[in-house]
């Protein structure tokens, strides 16, 4: 956890909007595998702003699949179908 605090950190003051897109979302997998469903989704949805200037597909869905099962780790089950299909569209977009 600390050397993805520390990259944040980092990437904060350059304004490095996809390493912090990246760092939050490992940050959010953390969280997640911590069951600590409410800073998963905190972090999951940093990354998804910051991923916006670059529209990293990829990032995207993993992000949304992240979201997906924190959301339903907390029983949001219409929250988790919408994060799910979300995920599933830019799983196919990708090549």
């Amino acid at each position: 956890m600390h050397s993805i605090q520390t990259a944040i950190d980092l990437y904060s003051p350059k304004n490095d909007l996809q390493g912090l897109a990246v760092a939050y979302f490992y940050k959010g997998q953390l969280y997640n595998k911590l069951h600590k469903y409410d800073d998963a989704i905190f972090c999951f949805e940093k990354c998804l702003g910051n991923n916006e200037s670059f529209k990293n597909l990829t990032v995207s869905g993993d992000c949304h699949n992240g979201l997906a099962l924190a959301f339903a780790q907390k029983n949001s089950s219409k929250r988790h179908t919408t994060l799910a299909i979300k995920h599933w569209f830019l799983t196919i977009a990708l090549p």
